[in-house]
């Protein structure tokens, strides 16, 4: 059994991705206390992943509104160029797959992190448990 403290270390560590290998190399833990920690742990993990990830949007200014602004924003300026164009000029292919790749990679900025609160946490953990308890 591991303290605490040791846990949110794990927890810190491989939120950072780092490997099973590595985590207990550093901390000086058997690899098999590293991946029962890691497992009974996972839900903090993702949390601390969520939370790591927005403040990395937020420092690169890659909010989900922003980036969706920025790329409406070329998506409207291609389109606005391919309309002005006559359909049988070469460059127009161009132009059209450019509007097909934004549109995709616009679509795809709709994803954003998922932040569960301390509780939400406690209970799906507890579901699990009873749940592997039944297995």
């Amino acid at each position: 059994m591991i303290d605490s403290e040791t846990k949110l270390k794990i927890v810190e560590l491989r939120a950072k991705d780092y490997s099973i290998v590595r985590i207990a190399k550093e901390l000086g833990l058997a690899k098999q206390t590293v991946v029962d920690t890691v497992k009974e742990m996972k839900d903090e993990i993702a949390s601390l992943q969520a939370v790591q990830l927005d403040a990395l949007y937020e420092a690169e200014a890659l909010s989900v509104e922003a980036r969706i602004k920025r790329l409406s924003a070329l998506l409207a300026k291609l389109q606005a160029e391919l309309d002005e164009r006559n359909l049988s000029d070469v460059p127009t292919e161009k132009l059209v797959d450019l509007i097909l790749k934004t549109s995709s990679t616009l679509e795809s900025s709709l994803v954003s992190p998922i932040f569960k609160s301390s509780q939400e946490l406690q209970e799906e953990k507890e579901a699990r448990k009873a749940l592997d308890s039944l297995v």
